[in-house]
C-alpha cells in the first residue's frame, strides 16, 4: 500500500514557495538592476531587436542564474535561516557583478563607452561583457554553493572570490600584453573572432579559478599559494598551449594571432574550445589534495 505523508508535503510546499518566492523576488530585482549592471537601458522599443542587446542580456541572466544556483543549493536549516541565507547570498552576487563591471571598466575600457557600444550593435562588445560575467557567477558559484552560511563562510568566501577575480583581471591583462594586436581596439571594431577568444578565455579562467575557490574552506599560507600556482599554471597553459593546438588542427589560416585579428571566426572558436577543454583537463588531473590538507 502506497501511503502519502502529509507532513512531508506540506514541509516541500512550504520549502517550494519560499525558494520560490526568493527566485521570483531576484529576477524582479536583476529586471530593476541589469540597467545598472549592463550600462544600458534595454526598454526603449528601438533597441528591442539589437543583437548586441540580446547577446548581453543572455550573458547577464546566464550569471543571475548561476547566482540563484548558488543561493539555493545547500541543506535547509530552517525557514528563517533559508530566507536570510538565501538573500544574503543573492545580494552579494549582484554587488560581485557591479564590480566585475567596475574593475573591467577600469582596467579595459577607459578608452570608450560601453553604453555606446550597446546602442551601435557591437556585438563584438557584448560578448566581450558576457564574459566576463559569466566569469563571475561561475567563481561565485563555486565559492558559496552548497557551503552552511554563516559570517566565516562569507567571509573566506569573499576573500577568495576577490582575489580569484583580481587574478582573473590581471591575467587577460597579461594575455592583452602577449597579443600582437590592440585587444580592445579590435573589440571596438566590431572584431567577433577577438570576442569569441576573450568569452573562452574568460570562461577557461572562470572554471581553473573556481575549482580552486571551491576547495578552500580558510585563509592560510598554504591556501594562497595553491591560489598563486594555479595562476602560474594558468597563465602557461593559457597563453601558450591553445595557440600551439590550434595551429596544428587548423591548416591553411597561418598564424593564429593573425588569422584572429583578421576576424577569422573558426579559428577563434577553434582556439576558444581548445582554452576550455585545456582549463577542464588541468583540473580533472590536478589535484588540489597535494598542496591543499
Amino acid at each position: 500500500m502506497i501511503g502519502l505523508d502529509l507532513l512531508l508535503l506540506k514541509e516541500f510546499i512550504i520549502n517550494f514557495s519560499i525558494q520560490f518566492g526568493l527566485v521570483i523576488l531576484t529576477l524582479f530585482i536583476a529586471t530593476k538592476g541589469r540597467r545598472f549592471i549592463t550600462q544600458f537601458n534595454p526598454n526603449m522599443a528601438h533597441h528591442q531587436k539589437n543583437r548586441a542587446v540580446i547577446v548581453s542580456t543572455i550573458g547577464y541572466y546566464t550569471s543571475i542564474a548561476i547566482i540563484i544556483l548558488s543561493a539555493v543549493s545547500g541543506v535547509s536549516l530552517g525557514y528563517f535561516y533559508d530566507i536570510v541565507s538565501t538573500l544574503s547570498i543573492l545580494l552579494l552576487g549582484f554587488l560581485f557583478l557591479a564590480l566585475n563591471r567596475w574593475f573591467i571598466n577600469l582596467l579595459y575600457l577607459n578608452e570608450f563607452n560601453p553604453k555606446h557600444e550597446l546602442e551601435r550593435e557591437n556585438i563584438a562588445f557584448a560578448l566581450f561583457q558576457s564574459g566576463g560575467f559569466l566569469a563571475t557567477s561561475i567563481i561565485f558559484y563555486h565559492s558559496f554553493a552548497g557551503f552552511e552560511f554563516n559570517l566565516g563562510l562569507l567571509f573566506v568566501g569573499s576573500t577568495y572570490f576577490i582575489l580569484t577575480q583580481l587574478l582573473l583581471l590581471i591575467f587577460v591583462k597579461i594575455f592583452i600584453l602577449k597579443t600582437p594586436y590592440d585587444d580592445i581596439l579590435e573589440i571596438q571594431r566590431s572584431n567577433l573572432a577577438v570576442a569569441i577568444e576573450f568569452f573562452s578565455l574568460f570562461l577557461a579562467l572562470s572554471i581553473l579559478f573556481g575549482n580552486v575557490a571551491e576547495a578552500v574552506l580558510d585563509i592560510d599560507l598554504t591556501s594562497i599559494a595553491t591560489l598563486l600556482i594555479y595562476f602560474t599554471i594558468s597563465s602557461i597553459f593559457l597563453i601558450y598551449v591553445p595557440t600551439l593546438i590550434t595551429s596544428l588542427i587548423t591548416s591553411g589560416d597561418g598564424e593564429i594571432d593573425r588569422a584572429i585579428a583578421d576576424g577569422n571566426i573558426v579559428v577563434a572558436v577553434k582556439g576558444g574550445a581548445v582554452k576550455v577543454i585545456i582549463a577542464i583537463v588541468v583540473v580533472s588531473t590536478m589535484s588540489l589534495s597535494i598542496v591543499i590538507s
